[in-house]
C-alpha cells in the first residue's frame, strides 16, 4: 500500500505524516469501490455504436442509487411503458434528438394526437375537411420525400399514402401502418441505447419520486 520510507539527510528514517497515509489509503479504497460497481452496472456512456457515448458517466453514488431503484421495482424496459409515461415520452424524445432521429418520435406523437382529435371526425362536413387538412399536413412533413423531417418507412407504405392523398380519401386510420413501422424501429437499437443513457436514469428517478409521493399521502 505504501512505498518504502526514504532516509533524511542525517541518516534517520523519514516518517510520512498521518494525513498523507490516510489520503493514500482513501484513494486506493475509492479506486477499488469504483471498479466493483462498474462490474455490477455497465457504463452509461457505452453503446452499440462503436464507442459513441449517449450519456454521461455516473458517479459511484448515483450508480448505488440506480441499484436501489431497481430493487424497488420502478424501472421500465418496454417501449410501451415508456411512451405511456408523460416523462418517459419526453426523455425518450430527448435521447432520439441526440441520435439525430427525433422525427420518429415526433411522427408517432403526431399520429396519436391525430387519432384522438379526429376519432369522430367523419360525422360532419366541417370535421371531415379539418381531418383532411391535418392529414395532408402530416403527410407533407413526415411522409413525402420532400418533407423537412420525413421518416424512414417502406416504399410500398409511402406509395399507398401518396395514393390516399392524391385521391382525397383521407381517413382516421390512414397512418396506422406507417406508425407501426416507426414503433417497431424505435423498439430496436434506439430503445436498447436509451436504457443505458442519462435520459433513462432521469426517467427512473422521476418515477421513483412519484411513487414516493403517492405512498406518503
Amino acid at each position: 500500500l505504501m512505498s518504502a520510507t526514504p532516509a533524511t539527510s542525517d541518516g534517520k528514517l523519514a516518517t510520512n505524516p498521518p494525513s498523507q497515509v490516510l489520503s493514500s489509503c482513501s484513494s486506493l479504497l475509492s479506486s477499488y469501490r469504483s471498479k466493483e460497481e462498474n462490474d455490477i452496472l455497465p457504463s452509461p456512456s457505452t453503446s452499440r455504436t462503436g464507442g459513441r457515448g449517449f450519456g454521461s458517466s455516473s458517479s459511484p453514488k448515483s450508480r448505488n442509487r440506480h441499484i436501489e431503484l431497481k430493487v424497488e421495482g420502478v424501472l421500465v424496459t418496454s417501449l410501451k411503458e415508456i411512451l405511456d409515461d408523460p416523462v418517459g415520452v419526453k426523455c425518450f424524445a430527448a435521447h432520439l434528438k441526440d441520435e439525430f432521429a427525433h422525427e420518429n418520435i415526433a411522427f408517432w406523437r403526431a399520429i396519436e394526437d391525430f387519432r384522438i382529435k379526429f376519432k369522430d371526425g367523419n360525422r360532419t362536413p366541417r370535421s371531415r375537411t379539418t381531418l383532411k387538412t391535418a392529414a395532408r399536413a402530416i403527410y407533407k412533413q413526415y411522409i413525402s420525400e420532400k418533407g423537412v423531417t420525413n421518416i424512414n418507412i417502406e416504399e410500398k407504405t409511402r406509395l399507398a399514402l401518396r395514393r390516399v392523398i392524391k385521391e382525397a380519401k383521407e381517413k382516421l386510420t390512414m397512418f396506422d401502418e406507417a406508425q407501426r413501422s416507426v414503433y417497431a424501429m424505435m423498439s430496436g437499437d434506439p430503445l436498447s441505447r436509451f436504457l443505458k443513457s442519462k435520459y433513462y436514469e432521469r426517467l427512473v428517478r422521476a418515477r421513483h419520486a412519484r411513487r414516493t409521493r403517492s405512498t406518503t399521502f
